[in-house]
């Protein structure tokens, strides 16, 4: 390789002062909603739901992007999810039934 080929990859530098997102950070930070839990997603136009989140934008780490967050309806791909509560079953209530 050429002297000036080696030259052009030893000019290149990174951004040493670009935040880094760490998820263990990210718990201690008021308002922080990057590690929430999955819950159930619901489309109110179609009643397709599914276990997930909505897509959100976190105030503190506006660019970190979940893959795995929805932000619209896999069915009808309407924008207008909502997160509910997962039914709970009362294990009590289950056991004094036998």
């Amino acid at each position: 390789m050429s002297k000036t080929g080696n030259q052009q990859y030893r000019n290149f530098s990174s951004n040493n002062n670009a935040p880094i997102y760490n998820p263990q950070a990210a718990d201690a930070l008021p308002g922080c909603i990057c590690n929430r839990s999955p819950k159930r997603v619901l489309c109110p136009v179609c009643g397709y739901n599914i276990q997930g989140r909505v897509r959100q934008t976190c105030a503190w780490h506006p660019n970190v992007v979940h893959l795995m967050d929805l932000g619209a309806c896999p069915n009808c791909k309407a924008n207008c999810l909502r997160e509910i509560e997962p039914h709970r079953k009362n294990r009590n209530t289950a056991s004094q039934q036998q």
